[in-house]
């Protein structure tokens, strides 16, 4: 059984927990953030000093979504800067919400099947971008080690966002084609309706036209191609 404690060292209650421990002759097991190791080193020193196991907590806990490259970056540099730090032999590991997801995510976030998705995953980068940002504008110039890792970092998402925002352009644009069908479709309906034949066979013809021309890689692709069978029926029906 082991006693642990996220997301510190905390000026505020990092020294209190450490004093009732020692208090009451009790180990525990610190899992930091490197960030804050940075920030406030006497702390992670102290928990080292009094024999507390020093573990990693990734370096601002984050929830956004990682390639595997900015993954390992994010365990491995942060890992290297707490023990230059403390003098630790850091051995633990605990991913932000103790899912090894929150830090990793396939390539090309490939389980993403939605516009919405897309939507919400741009919103997550452009927030931690912010933060990135913000944090390398507050590090101090002789901080050589922390400015590089917090450059690389924001590079590698905002190729993401890139990524993100030209996928989602493509989806926006396989979406408009798909209504586009769907008002013909409709049109050709009402032609029919009317008994002229001709103007709806030419606008079946455009709107199958018009679902033909959605990428097959589109989420919306295997609706199009639902309604292109079944435009196609309409319009034989026709004949």
């Amino acid at each position: 059984m082991a006693l642990t404690f996220d997301d510190g060292p905390n000026p505020t209650y990092t020294p209190q927990v450490l004093d009732i421990l020692a208090q009451e002759k009790v180990k525990g097991t610190f899992f930091a953030i490197a960030r804050a190791v940075a920030a406030r080193p006497e702390l992670a020193q102290r928990i080292v000093r009094e024999g507390h196991v020093l573990a990693h907590y990734s370096w601002i806990h984050g929830y956004h979504y990682f390639t595997p490259a900015a993954a390992q970056r994010e365990v491995d540099q942060t890992q290297q800067l707490m023990e230059d730090i403390t003098g630790a032999n850091i051995k633990l590991f605990r991913p932000p919400g103790g899912k090894p997801t929150s830090l990793l995510e396939p390539p090309s976030w490939l389980t993403i099947q939605e516009t919405t998705q897309l939507q919400q995953l741009m919103l997550q980068l452009e927030t931690h971008i912010q933060a990135l940002e913000t944090a390398l504008k507050a590090t101090q110039p002789w901080a050589i080690a922390e400015r590089e890792y917090l450059a690389a970092t924001l590079r590698e998402q905002q190729a993401a966002l890139s990524w993100v925002q030209q996928r989602l352009s493509f989806e926006q644009a396989a979406e408009g084609q798909y209504q586009a069908a769907l008002t013909l479709a409709e049109q050709a309906t009402l032609a029919a309706k009317a008994q002229q034949s001709s103007v709806a066979k030419t606008l079946w013809q455009q709107a199958i036209a018009t679902l033909d021309s959605i990428p097959n890689t589109a989420f919306v692709s295997p609706l199009a191609q639902m309604k292109q069978r079944q435009y196609t029926r309409r319009m034989h029906q026709l004949q």
